[in-house]
């Protein structure tokens, strides 16, 4: 992916790197969000993107939502949301069941389409597809389909720069990742370095084919290189920190968090967002902090074993 020259512009302004950025930030939201927070966030990129339209509905006293989480009036698709902590078959099973059974009888005269917003991370298994299928059969010319992180994605990159900033926050692209000092990387680099995480192994310099090697997005690719411009200021904090072990107990934290999640089969980008979360320890703050901890994560990502190394015949191939 270039970093320099002319760079595709989205008609409202929105260039391919801060593209890249909105889509990491929103895969930070899809991992972390769960339950109400999730259902909020959904109702908040639908009223965004379809203003006037969009109607998101609430609990109201005993009565409940009437198995209604949000509904669009110009197409007529109801929506239900399920944000759980760990998305398990059977339970999502029986979800579909009373939401949708719920649903029916008291909104019929009203949608033509029901959809099942999920935070699966990957994907539905294949047996909730199958009964999203039967029920679909079962009740045509009623559609029934499933939403997850795909159609929140495509709706969200449709939404305008102003509503993607308040969203997401403002993105980290070019003139920021340049602005990143020292100041910003210290506060980051020394909470980090709080955990003190056993040492193990040893830390070496990976070839840039390790992007490729370990199969994240070109999304992920794009946010990682960008801040390979700033990494060589996170070395030189470390070799100028008073404490000389600083940058090992930073590195090791990343090494432990990295092989948690690795070991739990996360996908590579969900890997790269959990990472993310790591190191901005839940403050989300100025663009400038943001570019910090980009920073953080590239000279990681070249210097030591977060994500797999090469084997030596690719590398040197």
């Amino acid at each position: 992916m270039r970093l320099d020259g002319i760079i595709c512009m989205r008609r409202d302004g929105m260039n391919a790197i801060q593209r890249s950025w909105y889509v990491l930030r929103l895969r930070v939201h899809f991992i972390d969000l769960r339950g109400d927070a999730y259902q909020d966030f959904f109702h908040n990129v639908m009223g965004r993107r379809y203003p006037n339209d969009f109607i998101p509905t609430r609990p109201w006293g005993n009565l409940g939502d009437r198995k209604n989480d949000g509904y669009l009036k110009s197409k007529r698709i109801l929506y239900q949301v399920y944000g759980p902590d760990d998305v398990k078959l059977s339970d999502t099973i029986d979800k579909i069941d009373e939401d949708f059974n719920g649903a029916l009888p008291y909104w019929k005269d009203h949608f033509d389409g029901w959809t099942f917003v999920h935070n699966a991370r990957r994907a539905l298994a294949s047996d909730v597809v199958k009964h999203l299928m039967e029920l679909e059969q079962k009740h045509a010319p009623l559609t029934v389909r499933q939403w997850g992180y795909p159609e929140l994605r495509h709706e969200v990159l449709q939404l305008k720069d102003e509503d993607l900033i308040d969203l997401l926050g403002a993105p980290v692209d070019e003139e920021v990742i340049s602005r990143v000092r020292m100041e910003d990387l210290q506060p980051v680099l020394v909470e980090l370095a709080k955990s003190e995480p056993p040492l193990e192994g040893d830390i070496r310099p990976v070839s840039g084919k390790k992007l490729k090697w370990n199969q994240l997005s070109p999304d992920a690719e794009g946010m990682l290189v960008l801040g390979m411009r700033r990494a060589a200021l996170v070395k030189k904090f470390f070799d100028e920190w008073p404490d000389p072990t600083i940058g090992d107990r930073v590195a090791a934290g990343f090494k432990a968090q990295y092989r948690k999640l690795r070991d739990a089969n996360a996908a590579p980008d969900d890997i790269l967002a959990e990472l993310q979360m790591y190191a901005d320890g839940g403050v989300r703050g100025h663009p400038r902090r943001q570019g910090a901890v980009l920073a953080v994560l590239a000279h990681l990502f070249e210097s030591c074993d977060i994500f797999e190394e090469l084997p030596e015949s690719v590398a040197m191939a």
